[in-house]
C-alpha cells in the first residue's frame, strides 16, 4: 500500500462504520426498522471509504450488504468484516490474524456458486 498511514486511518474509519452498522442491526431486531436502513447506509459508507486502497475488502463488505438487503434476516458477520479490513491495513495482532484468515474464508463463501446440473 502506497500510503500506509492513510490506509490505517481509513481502515479504522471503516471498522467504526461497520461497528455502528452492527449495533444498528441489533436495534432493528428490537423493532426499530429505520435502524436497519441506517445500518445499510453505514456499510455502504464503509465500502466507499476503503474502495481505492482496499478494493477486495470493499467488495466483501458490498457483497455482505447486498445479501442483507435481499433478506433482512441474513445479518452479516460484522466481526469478520472488521477483521478483514484490519488485516488488510496491518492493524492485526497474532490472534486477530487468525480471525482475519477466517474472514478470507467468508469472502470465498460469499462468492457466487455455479449450479451443477
Amino acid at each position: 500500500m502506497k500510503h500506509l498511514g492513510q490506509a490505517k486511518a481509513l481502515a479504522k474509519l471503516a471498522r467504526l462504520l461497520l461497528a455502528e452498522a452492527r449495533v444498528l442491526g441489533f436495534e432493528a431486531l428490537k423493532g426499530y426498522p429505520h435502524h436497519y436502513w441506517d445500518a445499510l447506509g453505514h456499510m455502504a459508507q464503509a465500502e466507499d471509504e476503503i474502495l481505492v486502497i482496499m478494493p477486495k475488502e470493499a467488495e466483501m463488505i458490498r457483497k455482505a450488504r447486498k445479501v442483507w438487503e435481499a433478506d433482512e434476516h441474513r445479518c452479516p458477520d460484522f466481526r469478520k468484516l472488521m477483521y478483514a479490513v484490519s488485516a488488510a491495513a496491518g492493524l492485526c495482532g497474532d490472534s486477530e490474524r487468525t480471525r482475519a484468515l477466517e474472514a478470507q474464508q467468508m469472502r470465498l463463501d460469499l462468492e457466487p456458486r455455479e449450479e451443477t446440473k
